[in-house]
């Protein structure tokens, strides 16, 4: 479904105006909150006709009169600002949100840096935890997006594009039989842990490739005595 709206742009940053509240709480004869135009709002001013946006950008209410369809505004050169049309598309989206467990493993359980003892006993709500129900906030989820996003990113870089609960490796790479491995020896039970126990091996991986004086890779190896035997 589109909808049309309309709203004022500052010609030069490109930036759309948006608008920001002021409490009058105490003050007589004004309205109880003050709608005022601003250029770093995150909250877009819009209305339903192009004619309403245009006499706003001319005129600026006072503040003790200004409400959301008369906003005020400290613009000085008209010029410098003009109406535009704002299509948005709505549209339904499929969107799940982390478990408690994949939250845990994704902010806390950083490749061996933390103790997964401790992450274990928390998702059983055992010790301390006994009886306490798991619960995130949102800038806790957001961490962890940019978490798994990081990680994706990683995978991508090492073994090509990702699809669904599985990782797809293309071309020749030397971790390509060892994420197959991966996949059928953890319990698949979401994409958001298959990711990051992929990672976390890799990174293990490298971490012995760095470490080994010939640099080859842990992923189907031969020993120094087959060589020399052939």
């Amino acid at each position: 479904m589109e909808k049309i709206m309309y709203g004022i742009r500052n010609k030069k940053t490109g930036k759309l105006l948006g608008f920001e509240t002021t409490s009058n709480e105490g003050a007589e004869f004004c309205n109880s909150v003050e709608y005022s135009l601003e250029e770093n709002s995150d909250r877009p001013w819009l209305v339903r006709a192009a004619y309403h946006a245009q006499y706003v950008l001319e005129n600026s209410a006072e503040w003790y009169n200004a409400g959301y369809a008369t906003p005020s505004h400290t613009i000085k050169k008209i010029e410098d600002y003009e109406v535009v049309r704002v299509k948005t598309e709505v549209e339904p989206v499929q969107q799940k949100i982390f478990t408690p467990k994949e939250i845990m493993y994704l902010k806390y359980g950083e490749f061996g840096t933390k103790e997964f003892d401790h992450i274990k006993m928390v998702l059983s709500q055992s010790g301390p935890y006994k009886n306490e129900p798991l619960k995130f906030n949102l800038y806790q989820h957001v961490e962890a997006q940019a978490q798994y996003n990081e990680l994706c990113a990683m995978l991508v870089k090492w073994n090509g594009p990702r699809t669904g609960n599985y990782i797809f490796c293309e071309g020749e790479n030397k971790y390509k039989i060892y994420l197959r491995k991966v996949q059928q020896s953890i319990e698949a039970e979401s994409e958001v842990l298959v990711v990051y126990e992929a990672c976390r091996r890799i990174k293990e991986l490298l971490k012995d490739e760095k470490n080994n004086d010939h640099g080859t890779s842990v992923v189907g190896r031969t020993s120094k005595r087959k060589r020399a035997k052939s």
